[in-house]
């Protein structure tokens, strides 16, 4: 399944700051079967107390409330449709806490739509939350399958049934992929279905879990075999101890075996163990990252270029390590320059961070490439990998008067609103446009643009021009600078 960190700010930006409109839930949701009912699906909602308003119960506790409306779309048909007020606990006004929300729709084979809205009660001015996820319900391969794997943070024999029991247990879901080093325990729940039908009424069979790297190794000791007795719905809660899981990413796996060792049914889980000591990371100091996501690059040549795609997002001091220091380098110092740059701009998942990144280099290389330069090199990739794509972007690649151009305009950037950028191409060629000014204090800026724009490409306009009736000229230097200064 997916996890998914759900925000909602004013501007509807996605953010993990802390803001008085910002809202903020882990999603996530997983499929489960019941004999003769069929397949239903259970949704997992994680508000994170820290985004939320609190109401005042006494002069020493408050609550958060929210308002969840869930609606499943099958095609325009509404299959089911949930709204509710959901409480969070009354604690200390001093502090906040997450809570859990727990739904289960039961639902035929068949595609899916999931829309959530999330509305802060407590906050008059908070914009709704707004998501979708698609689910698809398929028919399992043979009649022994496994569902999904649900990871859990707490749990204990119940004798009511509520919507967090399963098989005699309350399971709180762990609604999060990512065990970072204060947690040495992982637990999680699944079911097994349709063994009586296959290997017959109370006969056994082999449940084997174990965690698995992303070579295909199985982790140290992290494997369990149980012999299980068939039948319609077999449980399974374990405990798997990470002490001693390096930093990476792993699997946890679930299959049922038959007597031959052959596996019959499997299901299967990703998740992020990160073991990386935070301290020795911000302070510098050498650490192992041969379970990292570096580790895939076993060569120079192959990180360099990942590490020279950096200067657009990297800071003074970072620039100047990386040209002095990590390029000159062996292999181990630009592993770990390149795993502590991601790592302190998302501690929780380097990797994710670097994807991301890594993503639009590829766009900004396809767009702004050219036979000399990789996209991050040039003024248009370095701006657009730094601030991200322009809000509105003008293109004059044949004007008359002036040289080619580019106008960008971003409605906020940087902590300020309504900047622009001015590019330029003095070759002609529309290949490579130079930064020639940018109202933004920290880019560069030249204030005779206008005069330089039309240096060397016909006359100079002159306003004593539109006062000789008798002449029919237009000189795009008047569109440019209405562009620049009313960007549309």
């Amino acid at each position: 399944m997916k996890y998914l960190l759900l925000t909602c700010l004013f501007f509807a930006a996605f953010a993990f700051g802390l803001s008085a409109q910002n809202l903020e839930a882990w999603f996530d949701y997983k499929l489960f079967n019941i004999p003769g009912d069929g397949p239903y699906v259970e949704t997992h909602l994680d508000f994170k107390g820290h985004s939320l308003r609190y109401h005042a119960l006494s002069d020493s506790t408050h609550q958060a409330k929210v308002q969840l409306t869930i609606i499943v779309k099958q095609g325009e048909t509404i299959a089911d449709f949930r709204k509710l007020d959901l409480a969070g606990p009354e604690i200390p006004s001093s502090m906040t806490a997450d809570f859990l929300d727990v739904q289960r729709f039961l639902l035929p084979k068949g595609a899916y739509i999931i829309e959530l809205e999330i509305l802060d009660l407590n906050s008059k001015e908070s914009l709704p939350l707004a998501f979708s996820q698609p689910v698809f319900i398929h028919t399992p391969a043979s009649e022994c399958f496994v569902s999904d794997i649900m990871l859990v943070q707490a749990y204990a024999k119940s004798d009511t049934i509520t919507e967090l029991t399963k098989s005699g247990y309350d399971l709180m879901p762990f609604v999060d992929q990512f065990f970072p080093g204060e947690f040495n325990d992982l637990v999680f729940y699944a079911e097994i279905y349709g063994t009586d039908e296959y290997f017959g009424m109370d006969s056994l069979f082999a449940l084997v879990a174990y965690i698995e790297d992303a070579k295909g190794r199985i982790t140290g000791n992290q494997q369990v075999i149980k012999r299980s007795l068939s039948a319609p719905v077999v449980p399974i809660l374990q405990t798997f101890n990470l002490s001693e899981v390096p930093t990476g990413s792993y699997d946890v796996v679930v299959e049922v075996r038959d007597r031959s060792n052959n596996t019959i049914a499997s299901q299967r889980l990703g998740i992020k163990r990160n073991k990386i000591d935070a301290r020795a990371v911000l302070a510098g100091e050498a650490i192992d990252v041969s379970q990292t996501f570096v580790a895939r690059f076993e060569t120079r040549d192959s990180i360099m270029p990942h590490i020279e795609s950096l200067q657009p997002i990297a800071g003074s001091l970072e620039r100047k390590t990386m040209h002095s220091t990590v390029l000159p380098g062996d292999l181990t110092v630009q592993q770990q320059f390149f795993f502590r740059f991601w790592y302190i701009r998302n501690p929780d998942d380097p990797e994710k961070a670097w994807n991301d990144y890594y993503v639009e280099v590829l766009k900004a290389d396809a767009e702004f490439g050219t036979r000399l330069k990789e996209g991050w090199e040039s003024d248009r990739g370095r701006v657009y990998l730094q601030y991200g794509p322009p809000n509105t972007r003008i293109l004059r690649y044949h004007p008359e008067g002036v040289w080619p151009y580019e106008i960008w305009h971003y409605y906020h950037i940087a902590n300020t609103n309504d900047k622009r950028f001015l590019f330029y191409d003095p070759t002609g060629l529309t290949e490579d446009f130079t930064l020639l000014h940018s109202d933004l204090n920290t880019e560069p800026q030249n204030y005779s643009w206008q005069q330089v724009m039309r240096g060397g490409r016909g006359p100079i306009y002159n306003p004593m021009d539109n006062l000789n009736q008798n002449q029919n000229k237009s000189f795009d230097g008047q569109e440019l600078e209405d562009l620049f200064y009313n960007p549309r």
